[in-house]
């Protein structure tokens, strides 16, 4: 997302439909593992609040949607997809350490 962004950051077209295409992939896979997880016991402060990753995601389709929400904050449109990009980044390094520490089953 960022990257695509950073192509061509003066032309809004092109960063909008990366955030977007970025946010539809990110909530079709994010909500597609809460699915199969439905039933299990989250174990771990980031896997208790994975479902923090859809609300940033849906923030990110809606900021490359609408970006004028952000100018209307006083912020840019891209700084604010940076933070939300930091976020998820920081998210899916606390979901993966969960994981990764996660007793065996056995």
């Amino acid at each position: 997302m960022a990257t695509l962004a950073q192509i061509s950051p003066d032309t809004p077209l092109l960063w909008r439909i990366s955030f977007g295409t970025c946010a539809v992939v990110g909530l079709w896979s994010t909500v597609g593992l809460l699915r199969r997880e439905r039933s299990a016991t989250p174990v771990g402060t980031f896997r208790r609040f994975r479902w923090v990753a859809v609300v940033l995601y849906l923030t990110v389709l809606v900021l490359g949607v609408a970006p004028e929400l952000a100018r209307a904050a006083g912020l840019t449109p891209l700084g604010v997809g940076a933070v939300l990009l930091v976020l998820l980044i920081v998210l899916a390094h606390g979901l993966t350490w969960d994981f990764l520490m996660e007793p065996d089953a056995t």
